[in-house]
């Protein structure tokens, strides 16, 4: 987590604390990539755990889970990891509670607000 991304982070889990249960950082998802040829089975491990995406926090609470990605000035790139990451979590979840992916930032346009909104994804502005 940036230094920048950490500011936002310590804002956000400020307001929210009382009800946390368990936060989890830098959370692998997904498959990675396949290995190259010729690999050990340790160095193929590796390479794997290396290039699996990750989420900045999964947030625990008592019936549920969020999946928490921050961005300064959120854009594009912050509802293209959202919906990547809601969908290998829901292939594959770590926990088994229903789960709700969450953008947390310090900016964000009407317009991309408007964005998660059509599409069933939460925005968190701190």
């Amino acid at each position: 987590m940036s230094s920048r991304d950490n500011l936002i982070w310590q804002r956000w889990k400020k307001q929210n604390e009382a009800e946390i249960a368990r936060v989890y950082y830098n959370v692998r998802v997904g498959g990675g990539s396949p290995p190259g040829e010729n690999n050990s089975p340790e160095e193929a491990l590796d390479w794997l755990m290396i290039t699996m995406l990750r989420i900045d926090a999964v947030v625990e609470f008592e019936k549920h889970v969020l999946l928490c990605e921050l961005r300064p000035d959120a854009g594009r790139s912050l509802f293209g990891a959202m919906v990547i990451y809601s969908q290998l979590w829901a292939a594959a979840p770590q926990i088994k509670k229903p789960f709700m992916p969450v953008g947390i930032t310090d900016n964000a346009t009407v317009q991309i607000r408007s964005i998660f909104a059509l599409n069933n994804l939460r925005i968190d502005v701190v």
